[in-house]
Protein backbone atom coordinates (compact mmCIF):
# COMPACT_ATOMS: atom_id res chain seq x y z
CA UNK A 1 0.00 0.00 0.00
CA UNK A 2 2.67 2.28 0.74
CA UNK A 3 4.48 1.37 -2.48
CA UNK A 4 1.56 2.40 -4.19
CA UNK A 5 0.68 5.98 -2.57
CA UNK A 6 4.78 6.87 -3.29
CA UNK A 7 4.10 5.77 -6.85
CA UNK A 8 0.96 7.66 -7.63
CA UNK A 9 2.78 10.17 -5.51
CA UNK A 10 6.05 10.63 -8.03
CA UNK A 11 3.73 10.14 -10.88
CA UNK A 12 1.49 12.75 -10.14
CA UNK A 13 4.79 15.01 -9.48
CA UNK A 14 5.93 14.32 -13.20
CA UNK A 15 2.83 14.64 -15.09
CA UNK A 16 2.74 18.78 -13.73
CA UNK A 17 5.98 19.13 -14.40
CA UNK A 18 8.66 20.02 -11.98
CA UNK A 19 11.50 22.81 -11.54
CA UNK A 20 14.54 23.86 -9.33
CA UNK A 21 15.65 27.53 -9.43
CA UNK A 22 19.28 27.54 -9.01
CA UNK A 23 22.02 30.21 -8.92
CA UNK A 24 20.36 33.81 -8.66
CA UNK A 25 22.14 36.99 -9.44
CA UNK A 26 20.79 40.24 -9.37
CA UNK A 27 22.01 43.50 -10.28
CA UNK A 28 21.36 46.82 -10.71
CA UNK A 29 22.73 50.02 -12.74
CA UNK A 30 21.63 53.84 -12.39
CA UNK A 31 21.43 56.55 -15.03
CA UNK A 32 20.71 60.04 -15.02
CA UNK A 33 17.27 59.05 -15.66
CA UNK A 34 16.63 55.67 -14.86
CA UNK A 35 17.14 52.55 -12.32
CA UNK A 36 17.93 48.77 -13.92
CA UNK A 37 17.23 45.70 -12.34
CA UNK A 38 18.33 42.66 -13.61
CA UNK A 39 17.28 38.86 -12.57
CA UNK A 40 19.54 36.23 -13.61
CA UNK A 41 18.54 32.99 -13.07
CA UNK A 42 19.30 29.59 -13.75
CA UNK A 43 16.00 27.48 -14.13
CA UNK A 44 16.42 22.85 -14.12
CA UNK A 45 13.60 22.18 -16.10
CA UNK A 46 12.36 18.16 -15.36
CA UNK A 47 9.52 17.79 -16.80
CA UNK A 48 7.78 19.18 -20.17
CA UNK A 49 11.06 21.61 -21.58
CA UNK A 50 12.42 21.63 -24.80
CA UNK A 51 15.85 21.37 -22.26
CA UNK A 52 16.33 20.29 -19.23
CA UNK A 53 18.60 23.41 -17.81
CA UNK A 54 17.65 26.88 -19.17
CA UNK A 55 18.84 30.78 -17.96
CA UNK A 56 16.49 33.34 -17.21
CA UNK A 57 17.31 36.91 -17.54
CA UNK A 58 14.95 39.35 -16.55
CA UNK A 59 15.13 43.64 -17.33
CA UNK A 60 13.09 46.10 -15.12
CA UNK A 61 14.11 49.13 -16.13
CA UNK A 62 12.25 51.92 -13.70
CA UNK A 63 11.55 55.37 -14.72
CA UNK A 64 10.74 58.21 -11.66
CA UNK A 65 9.76 56.18 -9.40
CA UNK A 66 9.82 56.60 -5.63
CA UNK A 67 10.95 54.55 -2.85
CA UNK A 68 7.71 52.06 -1.55
CA UNK A 69 5.65 53.19 -4.53
CA UNK A 70 4.20 50.15 -6.45
CA UNK A 71 4.52 50.12 -9.94
CA UNK A 72 2.98 48.31 -12.25
CA UNK A 73 4.50 46.39 -14.41
CA UNK A 74 3.89 47.00 -18.19
CA UNK A 75 3.45 50.66 -17.27
CA UNK A 76 4.56 53.82 -18.63
CA UNK A 77 7.88 54.10 -15.40
CA UNK A 78 8.41 50.40 -16.17
CA UNK A 79 9.62 48.64 -19.38
CA UNK A 80 10.01 44.81 -18.65
CA UNK A 81 11.80 42.11 -20.78
CA UNK A 82 12.60 38.45 -20.07
CA UNK A 83 15.07 36.60 -22.59
CA UNK A 84 15.13 32.69 -21.46
CA UNK A 85 18.19 31.07 -23.42
CA UNK A 86 18.61 27.24 -23.62
CA UNK A 87 20.31 24.87 -25.89
CA UNK A 88 16.95 24.90 -28.12
CA UNK A 89 14.85 28.00 -29.24
CA UNK A 90 14.89 31.31 -27.08
CA UNK A 91 12.27 32.58 -25.44
CA UNK A 92 10.84 36.06 -25.05
CA UNK A 93 8.55 37.44 -22.59
CA UNK A 94 5.58 38.93 -24.21
CA UNK A 95 3.04 39.68 -21.53
CA UNK A 96 3.88 40.65 -18.44
CA UNK A 97 1.72 41.08 -15.12
CA UNK A 98 2.57 42.50 -11.74
CA UNK A 99 4.40 44.86 -10.04
CA UNK A 100 7.69 45.93 -8.26
CA UNK A 101 8.50 48.18 -5.46
CA UNK A 102 11.99 49.71 -4.54
CA UNK A 103 12.18 49.06 -0.92
CA UNK A 104 16.08 50.77 -0.24
CA UNK A 105 18.66 52.30 -2.56
CA UNK A 106 22.27 52.84 -1.58
CA UNK A 107 24.63 53.07 -3.89
CA UNK A 108 25.52 49.49 -3.80
CA UNK A 109 22.85 47.89 -3.15
CA UNK A 110 18.78 48.08 -3.91
CA UNK A 111 16.48 46.28 -2.16
CA UNK A 112 13.33 45.92 -4.04
CA UNK A 113 9.74 43.39 -3.91
CA UNK A 114 9.79 41.83 -7.37
CA UNK A 115 5.90 39.97 -7.55
CA UNK A 116 5.58 39.48 -11.74
CA UNK A 117 3.83 36.47 -13.85
CA UNK A 118 5.81 36.55 -17.49
CA UNK A 119 4.47 34.44 -20.27
CA UNK A 120 7.35 33.81 -22.74
CA UNK A 121 7.36 32.69 -26.35
CA UNK A 122 9.87 30.89 -28.88
CA UNK A 123 9.93 33.09 -32.26
CA UNK A 124 7.41 30.05 -33.56
CA UNK A 125 5.06 29.54 -30.82
CA UNK A 126 5.61 25.99 -30.53
CA UNK A 127 6.39 25.97 -26.82
CA UNK A 128 5.12 28.48 -24.32
CA UNK A 129 6.08 28.94 -20.69
CA UNK A 130 4.81 31.07 -17.78
CA UNK A 131 7.07 31.92 -15.01
CA UNK A 132 7.01 33.79 -11.61
CA UNK A 133 9.04 36.08 -9.56
CA UNK A 134 7.83 36.37 -6.42
CA UNK A 135 9.99 37.32 -3.54
CA UNK A 136 12.25 40.38 -2.38
CA UNK A 137 15.70 40.54 -3.87
CA UNK A 138 19.17 41.89 -2.72
CA UNK A 139 20.85 44.13 -5.92
CA UNK A 140 24.48 44.39 -6.08
CA UNK A 141 25.70 46.68 -8.41
CA UNK A 142 26.47 45.59 -11.89
CA UNK A 143 30.61 45.85 -12.32
CA UNK A 144 31.45 47.98 -14.90
CA UNK A 145 32.53 46.96 -18.36
CA UNK A 146 34.08 48.80 -20.65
Amino acid sequence: MKFLRGLMVLIAICASGCAHIGLTKATFTRTETSLVLQIDRRMEELMHAPDLEEDQTLVLELHNYQIGERLLVPSAKVVARLEVKRFGPTSQGNLFDGWVVVRKVTGSNVVANVNLVVTARTPSGNYVQTEKFDKQYNFFRAPVTE
